[in-house]
């Protein structure tokens, strides 16, 4: 071990010197940090703890996520996140900053590789596979898309920001609350809007008015015409343009819509009332949407467990 890493790791050897499980320690986090794989897997099948704490609250599993050195060999880092998996490395874990694995792939996810597109596109293609692939296991192993650290960033707001489309895609599809702000108070929509990654955009517009139509047909039992005037046209954001909302075309189980089924219900005036905001504000027409299959799958209340 080199005089440079032992001082990079004093805070695991700092009570230990010469005890032989923080010794292992220090050379998983050296080898974890060198990309070295079958070093790795060495010290792993030796006993070395895959859930060991180092300095900051780092665990193998944050080395090797947040690794800065390996930016383009992703396909390294995920190799040896399965082998730390393999041997019982927790994803839940975050360091003292409450950061988690989830947080470092999302941070990791796109801006590193777009920028080198022209370089090699497959390359870039390869390296965003294998981190989703990550993001997919510490998902299925617990990890929370919305576990904020303490700057109350989440992996859904890391990921926004680097505009990977398919990380957000997968965070919104297992629970992740789109409407949950950052610590400058900033919300995933505003982030994305400011840096323009308008697919995101799109998938986060999708996302929210799903969220308020699946409100708007849980009231329709009873609603009454105040009620309703507060769920759509107060508590909808504003950043949510009419159009995102189709309140005639977006069917329940039962395959009916709003306007329909409050008529029904014999509530004319909330019928009307739905029928003028959607000749008011322009709903485009969106048959085939129903309450079964929203757009991006489980995006209500996080209980839908998209990751099988």
């Amino acid at each position: 071990m080199s005089a440079g890493r032992m001082d990079e790791n004093s805070g695991i050897l700092s009570d230990a010197i010469n005890q032989p499980d923080a010794i292992l320690l220090a050379s998983l986090f050296d080898a974890i940090g060198d990309g070295d794989v079958e070093e790795v897997k060495s010290l792993l099948d030796n006993g070395a703890n895959a859930n060991g704490v180092g300095r900051g609250g780092s665990t193998p599993l944050l080395k090797a996520t947040g690794n800065r050195y390996l930016n383009r060999e992703v396909s390294t880092i995920q190799e040896i996140v399965k082998l730390l998996l393999d041997h019982g490395a927790d994803p839940t874990i975050a360091d003292e900053e409450g950061r988690t694995p989830l947080h470092e792939v999302s941070v990791r996810s796109a801006r590193n590789f777009q920028i080198r597109k022209e370089e090699d596109s497959q390359k870039v293609s390869d390296n965003m596979q294998a981190i989703q692939d990550m993001a997919t296991s510490f998902i299925k192993l617990g990890a929370s898309v919305n576990s904020p650290d303490k700057r109350s960033d989440t992996p859904l707001l890391e990921a926004v920001s680097q505009g990977s489309v398919g990380l957000v895609k997968m965070f919104l599809e297992n629970g992740a609350l789109v409407n949950q702000a950052g610590h400058n108070g900033e919300t995933p929509l505003s982030i994305a809007s400011e840096e323009r990654h308008i697919e995101v955009v799109k998938l986060l517009k999708k996302a929210i008015a799903y969220i308020q139509v699946k409100a708007l047909h849980e009231l329709i039992p009873g609603v009454t015409v105040e009620l309703l005037k507060l769920t759509v046209l107060t508590t909808t954001p504003w950043y949510i343009k009419p159009n995102d909302i189709d309140i005639s075309g977006d069917l329940d189980n039962y395959g009916t819509t709003p306007p329909q089924e409050t008529e029904f219900r014999g509530s004319s005036e909330t019928c009307s009332l739905i029928t003028d905001l959607e000749e008011q504000a322009g709903f485009a027409d969106n048959p085939a949407a129903t309450m079964d299959t929203p757009p991006l799958g489980g995006l209500d209340d996080g209980t839908t467990d998209a990751v099988s």
